[in-house]
């Protein structure tokens, strides 16, 4: 009988520990590929839906941004007042600045525009701006 107990607590602790493990791994495993189920268990990968649009031409709002800038530069020189006169060249240097954040498509001729508005602070933008 002495020898049984030491053997019967060894498999039964060794039970014990295969049957935490499995426990473990079952609810970490997939579900069985076996049969039926385990075709109607496997996952697809999504659809990635393909648009077709049409490529903006960021070159065109970066020239026409590049000619308010030119424009902003020419009403600076026409300001008698040095307040005016700092604001549009704040502007222009803005304007000059954000040209190749449009270029590289980053940003949207609109939003630069309004940077440019913010910057001048409340004077009129030339027409080459709208």
């Amino acid at each position: 009988m002495k020898l049984r107990s030491p053997l019967a607590l060894a498999v039964v602790l060794t039970l014990g520990v295969v049957a935490v493990g499995c426990g473990k791994k079952d609810s970490d495993a997939p579900a069985s590929t076996s049969g039926t189920a385990g075709a109607a268990a496997t996952v697809k990968p999504p659809v990635v839906a393909t648009t077709t649009h049409t490529p903006v031409n960021h070159d065109a709002d970066a020239n026409a941004l590049r000619n308010c800038c030119n424009a902003l530069t020419s009403e600076a020189a026409k300001q008698t007042s040095p307040g005016e006169k700092s604001k549009y060249e704040a502007a222009a240097a803005s304007c000059i600045g954000i040209v190749n954040v449009v270029k590289s498509g980053a940003s949207t001729r609109a939003s630069a525009l309004g940077s440019v508005r913010a910057a001048l602070r409340g004077g009129a933008l030339p027409g080459a701006c709208n």
